[in-house]
């Protein structure tokens, strides 16, 4: 197991962060925390679910539920949607990563969650959140929504974004926090300014985790048991459209969203809407 933060200090920000936002967010909510296989996981949960299955929604590498609310609140209109932070990840879940077959390890940490809940779910994954829907092995899993996965293949690491993200690790500040988040982001996109923050603070007082390796075609083979959308970015650096790919598995093929990069859009919140209500059971 390892620690993720700088300092107990450095933790203590993180978290002050989180549940200043979670305080501040007007959208009807509750949260709680579970102890699970992998520690503590808080839990946020938002929307009535009244025109749609549960949706888990997971997040990718270097976020948590406090950092994504606008597109928490966009699904929440429709579903009822519940957001762990996962362990060994900045956010309110235990701080220790396991760098070891990390997706198999937070795939049965899934599992268990979604046990307790004993319901049927779609699982959204975006990034490392995708790549943990795809390891875990569920039968309340109902359907999977995943966007830009990890899991599916290596990712491709541009060699100005490798550069970029150096700079971001070294000196966090607004600056290399904003050119990390550009390469990420369709090219003349808008940098969202809490996420500039964020990712500063990110970078300041965590180990970031490396990307997890591909899963092995029998495990993606069964994740394709269950009905499954994917999508990714036109303009994902990661994980492009071309190579988005395992024609030696059962995935479906991956569909590219318009004007979009790496990070989550609008536009990919509105598709995955409306993919989770085509999964609903």
């Amino acid at each position: 197991m390892k620690y993720i933060y700088k300092s107990t200090e450095a933790e203590q920000r993180v978290q002050a962060w989180c549940e200043r936002r979670l305080e501040s967010w007007t959208h009807p909510h509750q949260r709680e925390t579970r102890e699970t296989k992998a520690g503590r996981t808080h839990l946020l949960s938002a929307g009535a679910g009244t025109d749609g299955p549960t949706v888990v929604f997971l997040p990718g590498t270097n976020f948590c539920a406090a950092s994504m609310l606008a597109e928490i609140e966009a699904l929440a209109r429709t579903f009822k949607v519940i957001v762990p932070d996962i362990p060994g990840q900045p956010g309110l879940s235990r701080p220790f990563r396991i760098d070891s077959a990390p997706l198999f390890f937070l795939g049965a940490w899934l599992s268990e969650l979604l046990g307790d809940l004993a319901t049927p779910v779609v699982v959204v994954g975006h990034s490392l959140g995708g790549g943990i829907a795809l390891a875990a092995d569920s039968p309340h899993i109902a359907g999977r929504v995943l966007i830009s996965p990890a899991g599916v293949v290596r990712l491709r690491l541009p060699m100005a974004l490798t550069w970029a993200s150096l700079r971001w690790m070294l000196g966090p500040n607004a600056g290399t926090s904003r050119t990390v988040l550009e390469h990420m982001s369709a090219p003349g996109a808008r940098v969202d300014e809490l996420l500039i923050s964020w990712m500063t603070l990110v970078s300041a007082t965590n180990h970031t985790s490396l990307a997890p390796r591909a899963l092995p075609r029998d495990v993606l083979d069964r994740a394709a048991r269950a009905p499954m959308r994917i999508a990714t970015g036109q303009h994902d650096p990661f994980l492009p459209p071309e190579h988005l790919s395992r024609p030696d598995t059962a995935l479906p093929p991956a569909v590219a969203v318009p004007d979009a990069g790496h990070l989550l859009t609008a536009d990919t919140t509105r598709l995955i809407a409306a993919w989770v209500g085509g999964l609903r059971s």
